[in-house]
């Protein structure tokens, strides 16, 4: 040893393996990142602290920056922090005594939530606030548990399996004691809710004094006009209705600006990763069961495993279950404005259309054949591929900076046509899409009218096989899609009319029946009041009709006329909300 006291060497530790090295050194590194009884103190006194400069509130929106700094024992609380109503609800909910269970899906405000208690208890007696970074030693939660009167606030991510059972076991302990602990989790910990559970069941008098809160992981409409009112004080701007993880993303987006999530980045290998993407895109989840289905077990677990952070599993409650699907789990996105982003970048390279257009046709071969192997009505088949096929959700599911990727949907429907051409619905669907499709050749006034003319084909089919199913039965459902049907073949003869007939009577006359039928359906109220392109042009063409009866004087119809005055009509007791008067 002597040889190495030289060199101010006084100990040598002797390892057989390296894996020995590597296991010791991460033992030590867990130990010390525990908080020991005699330093329990510390995080009972931490100081409170308001953010004010501007670059601090980059910090902690952009970058997603923890609130707790253990270095200082203090918390910041940003100005945009907002009193929830949900934290209100379960604060209104809180007893001593007792264990709370706050789940919710990553980037639901649990770490808010916790430092929200802790500001409001802080003085009120010893409280103590464990964050997921922060894990307590087995001694020090046997010193806490043993405490009177105190609240314990923590992280479930810092707390090892045993230690939470430990805690779960000492409920009625806690509750002699006056003690009050608060667990945050979050939907994946299935283990640890497993054994609450189980613990409930196995001990009915302790379950009472467990207490479960959900956290949704969106703001209401209260708590985005508080969150909004703060946000552009600090150059932030205002969060939108979707998840909160969604304004995350796309605040920096849209602000140009480096955040803690961009320079995340989706990975696509084949179809099948994008069978599973496209589901996740269009319904938000997807059950245990279709992903047996869909045949997409080894894709879920690879963006399980590699985005966690995006993607989780959610334990379904028993009353979410029904006959047609009793899964167990469901897998949730937390960002489907991340998702539909990284998909419209996708698209952006027009060698990867091809892929998704196979994806979306193996979606729909899929929901034929569980047609075929169950014993669904024709009605549960339809819902099942239904809102694939949807127009508005395969357009908005490409998202690039410019809107939907029009293009891209009209080669879906082609490729799907051989599949679903017996039903009137796709077909409308498709229809709309060609109408849609149309706004886009402005200035090419050919193309746009033979899009337009081939939205119409499609629509006046679809109409015809409704009308084929209505001569045998008649529901509401049916006399809605009817409405709706109408609504778009006014919308296209509206718009051909404009390109192509200008002045011609009959044209005229033909238009004004359409539009009439169409706007005459109460299922249409609500079409006719949005100011989209869908119903601008049947606004212009009625704003328009005046000045058109003139130019072609005694050439129209009496009946006409009387339908002139009645659509004029109509359409001033619709704006005005008076409803259909005659």
């Amino acid at each position: 040893m002597s040889r190495y006291r030289e060199y101010n060497i006084t100990d040598v530790i002797v390892f057989d393996t390296y894996d020995e090295i590597y296991l010791w050194l991460y033992d030590v590194w867990q130990d010390s990142t525990k908080i020991h009884i005699d330093t329990l103190k510390d995080i009972t006194r931490l100081l409170i602290r308001n953010i004010e400069t501007v670059k601090e509130h980059e910090e902690y929106f952009y970058y997603c920056k923890s609130l707790v700094d253990a270095k200082k024992h203090e918390i910041g609380f940003p100005s945009y922090f907002i009193q929830r109503e949900a934290y209100s609800e379960i604060e209104n909910k809180f007893e001593n005594g007792k264990i709370h269970l706050i789940v919710g899906s990553r980037f639901s405000g649990r770490s808010y939530f916790l430092a929200a208690l802790y500001r409001k208890f802080s003085n009120s007696g010893d409280v103590y606030y464990f964050d997921s970074r922060n894990a307590p030693s087995e001694n020090a939660v046997d010193y806490l548990l043993k405490q009177k009167s105190s609240i314990q606030l923590y992280d479930v991510g810092s707390l090892k399996k045993n230690i939470f059972q430990k805690i779960v076991k000492d409920v009625n302990s806690l509750a002699r004691n006056q003690n009050t602990v608060v667990l945050v989790l979050g939907h994946d910990t299935t283990e640890f809710m497993d054994f609450v559970k189980d613990f409930m069941r196995e001990n009915p008098s302790s379950a009472q004094n467990i207490v479960r809160h959900e956290l949704a992981n969106r703001f209401n409409h209260k708590d985005l006009q508080a969150i909004n009112a703060k946000l552009p004080i600090v150059s932030i701007p205002p969060f939108n209705a979707g998840t909160i993880l969604d304004n995350l993303i796309r605040i920096p987006e849209e602000m140009q600006r480096r955040g803690k999530f961009s320079r995340e980045h989706l990975e696509i290998d084949d179809e099948k990763d994008l069978v599973l993407l496209l589901i996740l895109a269009i319904k938000e989840s997807i059950s245990s069961r279709d992903v047996e289905k869909f045949g997409v077990q080894k894709q879920l677990y690879k963006y399980l495993t590699k985005y966690n952070w995006f993607l989780e599993a959610v334990e379904r409650s028993s009353y979410s279950k029904s006959a047609g699907d009793n899964s167990s789990f469901i897998y949730t996105v937390n960002s489907r404005y991340w998702l539909s982003l990284e998909l419209g970048n996708y698209v952006r390279n027009v060698d990867n259309i091809s892929s998704v257009v196979a994806a979306y046709v193996e979606i729909v071969k899929s929901c034929i054949r569980y047609r075929k192997d169950s014993s669904s009505s024709i009605t549960q088949y339809r819902s099942v591929y239904k809102p694939y096929i949807q127009f508005n959700a395969i357009n908005a599911i490409f998202l690039t900076h410019k809107g939907g990727q029009l293009y891209l949907p009209l080669k879906i429907y082609e490729a799907l046509t051989p599949y679903l051409a017996t039903d009137f619905q796709f077909i409308h669907q498709f229809s709309k899409c060609c109408l849609r499709y149309s706004y886009l050749l402005e200035g090419n006034e050919k193309a746009r009218i033979e899009q337009l003319e081939e939205a119409q084909k499609k629509v006046n089919l679809a109409k015809s096989m409704l009308c084929q199913v209505m001569e045998k039965s008649e529901n509401e459902g049916l006399k809605r899609s009817l409405a709706h049907f109408e609504y778009t073949q006014a919308t296209i003869q509206c718009e051909l009319f404009r390109l192509k007939y200008s002045v011609e009577p009959d044209a005229f006359e033909s238009t004004v029946q359409a539009v009439y039928d169409a706007i005459i359906s109460p299922y249409n109220t609500d079409d006719y009041k949005n100011d989209s392109s869908r119903s601008q042009g049947i606004k212009t063409f009625i704003q328009s009709m005046a000045g058109l009866l003139a130019k072609m004087q005694n050439s129209v119809q009496s009946d006409t006329l009387t339908k002139v005055r009645n659509i004029q009509q109509i359409a001033k007791n619709t704006e005005s909300g008076n409803g259909l008067i005659f």
